[in-house]
């Protein structure tokens, strides 16, 4: 008998802007949609989506955020986790990205 894996992905995060400066944030989902959020400094904003699939909804996993500054300079990085998980971000000074 085989044994199924767990699920792993990203259900979604909150990223708090703390760089400085305003920045763009893209999110990029499982399912192919995208969600643009242009930040100000101090600002925070939680990302999660979902698909209607009629009479239930699914979870649209986060795959991919990118990040870009005033002067066209990007963060950007693949969100891979173990299991389900909801997380935070702190978008600091120069663009640098780190998980909470």
């Amino acid at each position: 008998m085989s044994q199924q894996m767990p699920p792993n992905y990203v259900r979604a995060a909150t990223f708090n802007n703390k760089a400085g400066m305003g920045v763009k944030l893209l999110a990029f989902f499982d399912s192919g949609a995208t969600e643009e959020h242009n930040m100000a400094n101090g600002s925070s904003v939680y990302v999660a989506r979902t698909i209607d699939k009629g009479t239930w909804t699914a979870v649209d996993p986060i795959k991919r955020v990118e990040l870009t500054g005033p002067e066209g300079k990007n963060c950007e990085f693949d969100v891979k986790v173990s299991g389900v998980a909801v997380l935070s971000y702190t978008i600091a000074l120069k663009l640098v990205c780190e998980a909470e």
